[in-house]
């Protein structure tokens, strides 16, 4: 029996309907469990996967999110049906915002980081906020009192380097736990290898979601 808080660890894409879903489950544990979480990120739309919203890609995102939100109750606001999703100029690029959080995350830690994830996502998909933009990143991110001075040097230093570095070791990470994409989540418990949980059985389940986290310290 193991009575060390396990670690979460998060793998998500800012720009992914499905990461938006896992939100209100991430922010029960972060009450849950505070300081023991950490967030990783892929890069769903980075460098060549970056894309324009065509009228085709639209209507395939809009089942999705018709579905998520059945699933999960996550809101999405008509600014982002029918406006943000009908922006000519609207390019998916998930970068800059893996860039703020990561920021937040080195430099006052991962609980920040998250919420202030959820923060940009709530932007995106319940408002219609363009977070590809840096100045609508600054704006949200102001507004919530989530991007400290500290978090300003760290992004202001960040190298692509490190950036490709991150990416790359979540890629490689996800394909050893066997996830199936964004959000994944794995718990480290004490001695034992990262376990993958399986968070679609939790969308909707407040909860479930919280027995679940009870039972956690137990195991």
């Amino acid at each position: 029996m193991s009575h060390t808080p396990p670690r979460f660890h998060w793998i998500l894409d800012p720009l992914c309907g499905w990461s938006y879903a896992a939100a209100p489950l991430l922010e029960t544990a972060l009450e849950r469990f505070p300081g023991q979480h950490a967030l990783h990120f892929g890069g769903l739309f980075h460098g060549p996967s970056r894309r324009p919203v065509d009228d085709t890609w639209r209507d395939q995102v809009l089942v999705h999110d018709h579905r998520i939100a059945s699933l999960s109750g996550q809101p999405f606001g008509d600014g982002y049906r029918h406006q943000l999703l009908r922006d000519p100029s609207l390019v998916l690029d998930s970068t800059p915002a893996i860039r703020r959080v990561l920021a937040i995350q080195q430099s006052v830690g991962a609980d920040t980081a998250a919420r202030a994830f959820n923060a940009l996502q709530r932007g995106y998909y319940g408002h219609g906020h363009n977070i590809t933009r840096e100045d609508v990143l600054n704006e949200l991110l102001a507004a919530d009192r989530l991007w400290p001075e500290a978090a300003e040097q760290v992004w202001t230093n960040q190298s692509g380097a490190d950036l490709q570095h991150h990416l790359s070791a979540t890629r490689q990470r996800l394909a050893e736990l066997g996830g199936q994409g964004y959000p994944t989540l794995a718990l480290a418990l004490e001695g034992q290898p990262w376990h993958r949980i399986r968070l679609p059985n939790f969308y909707g389940d407040k909860p479930g979601w919280q027995r679940f986290l009870n039972e956690l310290p137990n195991l």
